[in-house]
């Protein structure tokens, strides 16, 4: 799979360090709106959850840093 389809339009390859920031955030926020809702634990949400922050995250954070400049 082409690593800039992988990271959105517009977007270059995540860096080590960037993807292991991403998978850290999405992890620390299962596990946090999972203390909080039970239902999130189970064995379909957990991986949409982490596909979903760390494909959509970096372009979302990207977009709210051009806004901001």
């Amino acid at each position: 799979m082409d690593g800039e389809a992988a990271q959105g339009p517009g977007r270059q390859q995540l860096t080590l360090g960037e993807s292991i920031a991403w998978y850290t955030v999405a992890a620390a926020t299962y596990i946090g709106a999972s203390i909080v809702e039970k239902s999130l634990l189970n064995w379909f949400v957990g991986p949409v959850w982490l596909v979903v922050v760390v494909w959509a995250g970096p372009p979302v954070v990207d977009r709210l840093r051009r806004r901001s400049r």
